[in-house]
């Protein structure tokens, strides 16, 4: 297993890279996506694969922003309070 290190966060790097999603076709020829964190399946509504192969992509990629945002405000935080600002200091309180 390898583990990046960054100056306050380590982070997993193969379960970063894992996607979540997951495609696969029912015995009539529907296509599903399968949620590899939770295990539930969702329909695509196509029978093609192709278009069913973007739609999985699309919702890897989406995830994939989610966990870059979340990590870049984390890093924000971390690093203003290592820099002595105060989370509060533009916030206005009625």
């Amino acid at each position: 297993m390898r583990v990046r290190v960054n100056r306050f966060i380590v982070i997993n790097v193969e379960d970063a890279m894992k996607n979540r999603w997951r495609k696969f076709r029912r015995g009539w020829g529907t296509f599903y996506a399968y949620d590899n964190q939770t295990g539930n399946s969702r329909s695509l509504k196509t029978r093609d694969k192709h278009h069913a192969q973007r739609l999985v992509n699309a919702m890897n990629e989406a995830e994939r922003e989610v966990g870059i945002r979340k990590q870049v405000g984390l890093r924000e935080i971390v690093n203003s309070i290592h820099a002595g600002d105060s989370i509060l200091a533009g916030a206005r309180f009625s």
